[in-house]
């Protein structure tokens, strides 16, 4: 094993907790390892290869270390719906439909519903271009501060114009 790969794996176990807790709907899994450090949207993550790092998914590195490679096209999906967890026993593969269709039949599938109008997408640019700040734009619309800057960076409603 060479010397980086040696070095990511001691990394990833650092940030695992062996004794999580056991999944109330799912016993028979046995306990969750959750990912203690860094995450985004609720799953691990850790950087691999120094500075401006690639930031790899806890729970994929784990089923590779257990499994071995895979396309990285596919999911790794969690039996347990526990996003930190990264017990290789409790993941397993799968297509992005499966991945869609386990979020629907598991209940987290979420829909949005757009709060705001074209309309006040529009004001909301208009009143950044006149000055006004971010935090006090928020104040003047059903939303908050983050999503006003969403909005300005392009991020979220990018189709009303």
């Amino acid at each position: 094993m060479n010397r980086s790969r040696k070095h990511v794996i001691e990394r990833f176990w650092k940030y695992v907790n062996r004794n999580g807790s056991v999944p109330t709907h799912r016993p028979e899994l046995g306990a969750c390892w959750p990912w203690t450090g860094s995450t985004t949207e609720g799953y691990g993550r850790l950087g691999i290869g120094g500075a401006g790092a690639k930031m790899i998914s806890a729970h994929r590195l784990s089923f590779k270390m257990a499994y071995g490679a895979f396309d990285e096209r596919l999911c790794v999906l969690h039996k347990c719906d526990n996003r930190k967890c990264t017990n290789p026993e409790h993941l397993f593969i799968g297509t992005l439909g499966d991945n869609n269709r386990d979020t629907v039949a598991k209940g987290r599938h979420v829909v949005v519903q757009r709060k705001l109008t074209p309309t006040q997408v529009k004001e909301i640019k208009n009143l950044r271009a006149s000055g006004l700040s971010v935090r006090k734009i928020a104040s003047q619309f059903p939303t908050n501060s983050a999503t006003v800057h969403r909005i300005l960076c392009g991020k979220i409603y990018r189709n009303y114009r």
